[in-house]
């Protein structure tokens, strides 16, 4: 790829001239990865039926020329010979951060464009009411320019809120990609986050990781819990509960055993048992009186 970096922004690995993504973390790179869903940086996967899906959001995806496919080549792309990541033992699955999406020039044009265009409907409307206010006599002109000028403000607000509600909605689909992606990462982790993790599995700053975690802990579904080392480590309880797992009072992560209820008599052999010793104590008396 023409744009590769010679170094992973994620993990700082060497990335190999030609490698369609990090040997050591799986990142990717170029706006030909990025979803137009999700606006993550994340390659696509084949779905057997000629079809490619994101591996972040799971949406649709096309295949672009330097889009990079797990699972297969691209067919707008020359095969690139990949050498496997160097793995130590005991290292769980690497998965491929997720980038957090940014406003594209197009979003963020539009959204200024709206509230210009709402600025100078305002200031337009207000210019226009006194310029009929000016040049027509009587009510008619104070008629005209309240017409005007209503219209203007009207459009103009109009053209602000427009603007500012396009900039809500995408940092809210930006803090769901997040929470989505905090989850699914999570989950690797059997429930157990910290800073750190968030940040280098997500390619996220330390304060941004902080503040999507620390928005997360609610007390109930995520807890915020200190360890005895002073660290501060997220607990996804929902995630730990679904997976069978829970944890001591010291932190250690303890599998949850189902213990089977002991079985217990049935009903018949405790009233024979019974039956048997009322015989046994009659059978000696009545063996007590043919004795006396």
């Amino acid at each position: 790829m023409s744009d590769a970096p010679s170094h992973c922004a994620v993990c700082s690995t060497a990335i190999p001239p030609g490698a369609p993504r990090c040997i050591a973390c799986g990142a990717v790179w170029g706006e030909d990865n990025r979803c137009p869903h999700c606006y993550a940086l994340a390659a696509i996967q084949a779905t057997g039926d000629g079809r490619y899906v994101c591996m972040a959001c799971g949406k649709p995806r096309a295949a672009k020329p330097n889009t990079t496919i797990v699972g297969g080549l691209s067919p707008l792309a020359a095969p690139v010979v990949e050498e496997p990541a160097a793995r130590r033992a005991g290292d769980g699955p690497v998965v491929a951060p997720v980038s957090v999406a940014s406003p594209t020039l197009a979003r963020r044009g539009a959204s200024t464009g709206l509230r210009l265009a709402g600025i100078f409907g305002i200031a337009g409307g207000v210019l226009a009411a006194t310029a009929a206010a000016m040049i027509v006599p009587g009510v008619g002109g104070l008629a005209i320019a309240a017409i005007l000028g209503s219209l203007g403000v009207g459009l103009g607000a109009w053209g602000i809120r427009a603007g500012s509600a396009g900039d809500e909605r995408h940092a809210q689909r930006v803090d769901t990609q997040v929470e989505l992606a905090i989850l699914q990462l999570a989950e690797q982790k059997k429930g157990v986050l910290t800073v750190t993790d968030v940040a280098r599995g997500l390619g996220l700053s330390a304060a941004d990781a902080d503040a999507a975690l620390s928005a997360m802990a609610d007390g109930s579904r995520v807890s915020a819990e200190l360890t005895p080392d002073g660290l501060v480590r997220y607990v996804f309880r929902e995630l730990r509960t679904l997976q069978g797992e829970a944890a001591d009072e010291g932190g250690v992560v303890v599998p949850r055993v189902r213990v089977e209820a002991e079985e217990r008599a049935p009903a018949d052999d405790a009233m024979a048992e019974a039956h048997a010793e009322v015989e046994a104590i009659l059978a000696e008396t009545r063996t007590r009186e043919e004795d006396a």
